[in-house]
């Protein structure tokens, strides 16, 4: 007699399964959650508006929509608050404030010399590859140009500098991730 493999059962995350946000800088909250797989579109759509959900609620903020731009970036439909979202195949992470912010995520260790020679100035390659790319993807969030604007943001450390404009970032670390939040100074 052969044995069958386990039944597995997808189960909706309910808001009481998240982990509490975390606030960090400038009035930005953070939470993440460890994935088994990798995510589905669908499936990031519902984690965002279950942590919109519990930022909203923090906040004290009457409930909204989270809607998606053309570009793919999701924001409040009526509330003038921020969000981000990011993933890698074991992680999610979702960010909010009441000023623009982005996330990124990248598995910590990982390096790609390539996009290191052509997005990095020199200083920068001298830095942890993860932890500039999560800082540069992370920017380019809030400036709304996506990939087009990484080799013209330049990082040093806790800060970066995109057309004249400074921005505060915060690196974390999670689940064997390098995080990097954004934010507009």
């Amino acid at each position: 007699m052969t044995s069958s493999p386990p039944r597995t059962t997808k189960r909706m995350m309910t808001p009481s399964d998240l982990p509490p946000l975390t606030r960090v800088r400038h009035g930005v909250f953070w939470g993440g959650v460890p994935l088994v797989a990798p995510l589905e579109k669908e499936a990031s759509h519902r984690l965002t508006r279950r942590f919109a959900k519990a930022y909203l609620a923090l906040q004290n903020l009457p409930m909204d929509q989270v809607i998606y731009q053309d570009s793919g970036k999701p924001v409040f439909l009526h509330t003038p608050h921020f969000l981000s979202v990011t993933h890698t195949r074991t992680f999610f992470a979702f960010c909010a404030a009441p000023v623009p912010c982005g996330i990124d995520a990248e598995n910590s260790g990982r390096t790609c010399p390539a996009v290191a020679r052509r997005f990095f100035s020199e200083p920068e390659r001298a830095q942890d590859f993860a932890t500039v790319w999560t800082a540069k993807e992370a920017v380019s969030k809030i400036s709304g140009e996506g990939l087009l604007a990484v080799g013209r943001i330049r990082v040093d450390g806790d800060r970066a500098v995109f057309c004249d404009t400074a921005f505060s970032l915060q690196h974390l670390s999670a689940h064997g991730c390098i995080i990097t939040v954004a934010v507009k100074e």
